[in-house]
């Protein structure tokens, strides 16, 4: 399998031309020199993430923003969706010294324990993205009270940043779209972390208890 390098600089990616389509380059292509930071976890190809090591700004590389519009291999689109930040809110539930957690039946890591929550939607904020999520998820309307923990993890080569938010049931009862989520229970605190697979989730559990 051959190796691809997708070099970015502020947005900006270099390219190579082949046959009229823009290409990442391999090494041999690449005209100055790079840090080698991550593989990318895209399976149709090996391709690492790289930052460039320029004196000025490459003004004159296409910006990712662009690539869209333009006459691009499909290994390069690939490579710029996946470098982009996936938003999510999530929330800290807690209850009688228990928190909520649930497990989704589809997505990132469907069938493990999780906080309730989501991605944030184009135009929302975090704190609407979080309302509507966990309505949709388990039918329960809750009322952020404070941003408590902000966590970033790359999942299978995706790059997620999530707001984490302690929350307080406003009314409802747990009813959970069976679309999304396949179980919902109230763990005890030590359980809750020891059982969540994400580490931003993970990590933020701890955090709530050492804060008590």
């Amino acid at each position: 399998m051959k190796t691809f390098y997708y070099i970015e600089k502020d947005g900006q990616i270099f390219l190579v031309e082949r046959d009229g389509i823009l290409c990442l380059p391999e090494k041999e292509e690449i005209p100055f020199e790079f840090k080698q930071l991550k593989d990318m976890g895209i399976k149709e190809a090996k391709i690492i993430y790289c930052e460039p090591k320029l004196d000025n700004h490459p003004h004159h590389w296409p910006h990712k923003d662009t690539i869209p519009t333009m006459n691009a291999d499909p290994l390069v689109r690939l490579a710029v969706n996946r470098s982009l930040v996936r938003h999510a809110s999530d929330a800290i539930i807690v209850k009688d010294g228990k928190v909520l957690m649930v497990k989704a039946s589809r997505g990132i890591l469907p069938g493990t324990w999780d906080l309730p929550g989501g991605f944030i939607n184009y135009g929302e904020s975090p704190e609407e993205s979080l309302i509507r999520e966990v309505k949709e998820e388990i039918g329960l309307k809750v009322q952020p009270q404070k941003l408590f923990w902000m966590g970033t993890e790359n999942i299978n080569g995706f790059y997620f940043m999530v707001f984490i938010y302690l929350c307080e049931i406003v009314e409802g009862e747990i009813k959970p779209d069976p679309t999304e989520i396949s179980d919902v229970d109230w763990l005890p605190l030590d359980k809750a972390i020891k059982s969540a697979e994400k580490q931003f989730v993970k990590k933020s559990l701890e955090h709530y208890k050492k804060s008590l």
